[in-house]
């Protein structure tokens, strides 16, 4: 028939069945359990500004971050991506006359295992951990070759 195909049989035989990873390995991931992304945040609120940086994706499920020019202290992240959209929340501290503790979420398209982008909302605790302001930014990150 024109215009028409025709899905090959599906044979169980042929799927391979992969290692199980061990504990050890999970918690030292190597470069193969790791995709590097640069990414870029672009401010809805005028005045507010993040630099730019590296976000790494670990095949186990966490995330991590890195600043230029910040000492993070204390991160903790996680993402999922079902399909083509992407989550993911990220905790840290950044220690400069008191500790500023962060709490953020992003939200946005996981696009060809190349590029995510999507909704970043920051929220930062200052005094006694009270939210002091909640800053949402747009991300834009790309695969680093």
């Amino acid at each position: 028939m024109a215009g028409s195909f025709i899905l090959p049989a599906f044979n169980l035989h042929a799927v391979q069945k992969q290692p199980v990873k061990s504990p050890l390995k999970e918690k030292t991931p190597d470069k193969e359990d790791q995709k590097t992304y640069n990414i870029t945040f672009f401010s809805l609120k005028r005045g507010h500004s993040i630099a730019p940086a590296t976000l790494i994706l670990y095949d186990n499920g966490s995330l991590e971050i890195k600043l230029e020019r910040e000492n993070i202290l204390t991160p903790h992240g996680k993402y999922t991506v079902v399909d083509y959209l992407f989550e993911g929340d990220w905790e840290f501290t950044i220690k400069r006359t008191r500790p500023y503790q962060y709490a953020s979420h992003f939200k946005g398209l996981y696009l060809f295992d190349t590029y995510i982008i999507g909704l970043f909302t920051l929220k930062e605790y200052i005094e006694d951990k009270r939210l002091t302001q909640e800053i949402p930014f747009v991300f834009f990150a790309t695969l680093r070759e």
